[in-house]
């Protein structure tokens, strides 16, 4: 979608505005490029750490245990990301506390799994899906449910 199918005029106003989300952009994208090499960096050092303790250890611990500290530490990593997504989301909601209608729903590649608000099937990072912000947080629907008509 373009400035003209919203009715936009192009002018230098519109340029202006262009060129500085596309500037605001890069450089979350670039923030976005360090802190995943950062994560990188911190995900050596805890495999580091947990190969060291696993031979150590004289009493080695269950798969089930070790999955359930990989588990709590994604958790960790998922709220930085949801808390992410949420602050860079409530810097464009002007309309803090008003619920959206059908027509602010926008199709999106998901960059993290979602549930389907509609019928609550499991939607994994990569899949096309709907998208809204309400002042509640995100919502998604799949393909399928598509977008609820007002």
């Amino acid at each position: 979608m373009n400035t003209s199918e919203h009715g936009c005029h192009h002018s230098p106003r519109w340029e202006h505005l262009g060129h500085a989300a596309e500037r605001f952009a890069r450089r979350v994208a670039e923030d976005a490029k360090l802190f995943a090499e950062r994560v990188e960096e911190h995900v050596g050092d805890f495999a580091r750490d947990m190969r060291r303790e696993w031979r150590h250890t004289e009493s080695t611990g269950s798969a089930d245990d070790i999955r359930r500290i990989f588990d709590e530490v994604r958790g960790v990593v998922r709220s930085v990301l949801d808390g992410v997504d949420e602050l860079v989301s409530g810097l464009f909601n002007q309309d803090a506390g008003r619920e959206w209608s059908s027509k602010d729903w926008s199709k999106v590649v998901l960059n993290r799994d979602a549930t389907c608000g509609g019928c609550s099937r499991n939607l994994a990072a990569g899949t096309e899906a709907w998208l809204r912000h309400t002042a509640s947080g995100a919502q998604f629907r799949c393909g399928d449910c598509g977008a609820p008509h007002a």
